[in-house]
């Protein structure tokens, strides 16, 4: 019997390379300064040691966050 294979698998967490990556290759230190200076920016949770987002967390705040001819606003 051949089991069906999901079509696509979205992940529901990234780590800090998946936000860099989400917003356009930024840097771990651009991911620092948002979490320290922009309280709207998402805050993490963490699996052990490693902080994670929710990908929904992360295209809510791209969607309400000015941006700038670069992406969003650093």
């Amino acid at each position: 019997m051949t089991e069906a294979k999901p079509e696509s698998i979205k992940a529901v967490y990234v780590p800090t390379k998946g936000v860099q990556a989400f917003f356009g290759g930024k840097s771990r230190m651009w991911v620092a300064r948002k979490l320290k200076n922009d309280p709207r920016f998402p805050k993490p949770v963490y699996f052990g040691k490693l902080p994670h987002w929710r990908v929904e967390w992360l295209e809510k705040y791209a969607a309400e966050a000015p941006t700038t001819p670069e992406g969003v606003a650093a």
